[in-house]
């Protein structure tokens, strides 16, 4: 039976150090697919700010911000079989989703490994969502994390839940759970040496912390040594297992196939050279077939005029009068 591992790093001043760090990242943009959805979910452009209601089957990527009004759900689908579930009243960031090419078509309800090296980057801002990632290519050069307003978690592959809810009086909830595999949480206000909890239960952390009204700079409260990973209660193993089971039915026909393959700008560019010489010299061609017919058509018209002239027609003459032909007797 597989064991359930989780680690828990909080440290001060240290951001989630990820593979990304040593290896190149992917390259290209990565696809999102809505799934699931239900209620009042829109999605906002970082750059246009256009905001536009979200639709099943629908294909985003990065830059976009992803907004879950009261009673609204969708279920993200990420082209490395990622997902997310985000629920209501919630505002997710995607900061960047990059990934390599991959052949053939890849069904996430089926994979247990990403298909090639990803990057992702999501800033819950505010909600809460259940999320489920692959086996990452970590050695690769791959990396998952959500940022929150509390700490950024980096996953390196498992079920988790995390729930950030400002209370409106000047503090917040912040809880992080875990089904299974590894997660790794960096706080900027906390201490807590690195350690690591097996066992065959889901496991949970909950911090408390404070929001400034003003500047909205959220600082934790909980003390380092009151913060401790515990068995999670039977309230949040029920919501991620619910939150779960959505997905899976949610993902069931989602399939992507591989975008093409895009040529490089020089590669390119000689073959738009080659073309364009290709049918200068197909016209100039055809110019001087146009041509040479032109003049040896003219060449024959003037031959046929200067021998009509060299050669005039002959006169015809009458024939001579006999007689009883007319003449006198």
């Amino acid at each position: 039976m597989q064991k359930t591992l989780l680690m828990w790093v909080l440290f001060f001043g240290l951001s989630v150090v990820t593979a990304s760090s040593v290896f190149a990242q992917a390259t290209q943009a990565g696809q999102i697919v809505f799934a699931r959805v239900t209620g009042d979910v829109t999605y906002s452009d970082k750059v246009t700010k256009v905001v536009t209601k979200a639709e099943n089957s629908k294909a985003i990527g990065q830059g976009n911000t992803v907004i879950t009004g009261k009673g609204g759900s969708v279920v993200l689908v990420f082209s490395n079989g990622a997902t997310i579930n985000l629920k209501d009243d919630s505002v997710l960031d995607i900061e960047q989703y990059l990934q390599d090419p991959f052949a053939g078509n890849f069904s996430p309800a089926t994979a247990t490994d990403e298909p090639t090296v990803s990057n992702t980057k999501l800033n819950l801002t505010r909600g809460e969502l259940v999320g489920n990632v692959k086996k990452l290519k970590a050695t690769q050069g791959s990396s998952f994390s959500v940022q929150t307003p509390v700490g950024a978690a980096g996953i390196r592959g498992t079920t988790f839940r995390i729930v950030y809810r400002p209370s409106g009086n000047g503090t917040a909830f912040f809880s992080l759970t875990t089904a299974e595999g590894n997660v790794e949480l960096a706080t900027g206000t906390s201490t807590l040496p690195v350690g690591v909890v097996k066992g065959e239960s889901a496991k949970e952390v909950v911090i408390e912390v404070r929001v400034n009204d003003v500047t909205g700079v959220v600082t934790v409260t909980t003390p380092a040594g009151a913060v401790v990973v515990v068995d999670a209660p039977p309230l949040s193993v029920a919501a991620v297992a619910q939150a779960a089971a959505e997905v899976a039915q949610a993902v069931a026909t989602v399939v992507f196939t591989p975008a093409p393959t895009a040529r490089p700008a020089a590669v390119k560019a000689a073959e738009e050279k080659a073309a364009a010489e290709k049918k200068a010299a197909e016209d100039r061609a055809a110019a001087d077939k146009k041509a040479t017919e032109d003049k040896a058509a003219a060449d024959k018209a003037a031959a046929e005029k200067k021998a009509a002239e060299a050669s005039p027609p002959p006169v015809v003459r009458p024939p001579p009068l006999t007689s009883g032909a007319g003449g006198t007797d």
